[in-house]
């Protein structure tokens, strides 16, 4: 079995731990099937726009192995998250949604974890097919994808070209369906046991937080969301 071309899509304000957490736990997955196989599983590379540098949300600079105008052939491509606003950032990225649709109708797949299902889900790939994304932001993407089928309780949602996970961390379930879909079962769970993570996180349910109606009249209530909202501040 030949090693599967991956490439991460990094951005401006894409967020550090989506694309090097997927890339550690990727490689230390490589490092195992080489002493069990003798064979990488995966070959990786990260991809921008322009091949420049990508400055994440931290102020963490991230060199990318080469830019969208390379003539490349992946099989997936995954796309992390990112912090801030949703408009803005799909905004600054069209030629980069551009170049995605154009590598899915090649034959790539497309993957994505939290609000990166945003610029998946703008490159039209997602229409009528279901997907998901960080349990805060499903009213918004819902609002503005009416043709996806949204399943806001799944960790991973798998369509076979397009894989999409939920909030943040999700991108470690992430990782380890692919482990386990190209490497094996035994191997996956190796890597969640190496890195501390819940291999069988079906739902992200149990992390919600209640959503108050905005239209209920009470004063003070109003002025204790406004509160927490300025505590917890979601993008």
């Amino acid at each position: 079995m030949t090693s599967l071309k991956m490439g991460i899509f990094i951005y401006q304000h894409c967020t550090a731990s989506m694309v090097i957490g997927v890339l550690d736990i990727l490689s230390v997955a490589n490092m195992q099937s080489g002493l069990d196989n003798g064979r990488s599983l995966f070959e990786i590379e990260t991809i921008s726009e322009t091949g420049k540098p990508v400055t994440c949300f931290n102020g963490f600079s991230i060199n990318p192995n080469r830019s969208i105008r390379a003539k490349r052939n992946y099989d997936l491509i995954y796309i992390p998250g990112f912090i801030g606003d949703v408009d803005e950032i799909l905004q600054w990225e069209k030629r980069g949604i551009a170049w995605l649709r154009k590598q899915f109708k090649n034959g790539v797949k497309l993957a994505a974890a939290c609000n990166g299902n945003f610029i998946l889900a703008e490159t039209g790939v997602l229409a009528n097919r279901r997907a998901t994304t960080h349990w805060n932001l499903m009213n918004k993407f819902q609002e503005r994808y009416k043709n996806v089928h949204v399943q806001p309780e799944r960790i991973i949602v798998d369509e076979g070209d397009t894989i999409s996970a939920a909030g943040v961390t999700a991108y470690f379930n992430l990782a380890l369906f692919l482990i386990e879909r190209h490497g094996s079962k035994d191997l996956a769970l190796t890597c969640s046991k190496i890195f501390l993570v819940d291999s069988g996180r079906k739902i992200q349910s149990p992390y919600e937080m209640y959503q108050f109606p905005k239209k209920h009249g009470d004063s003070k209530l109003r002025k204790h969301k406004t509160g927490w909202k300025r505590t917890f501040k979601f993008p």
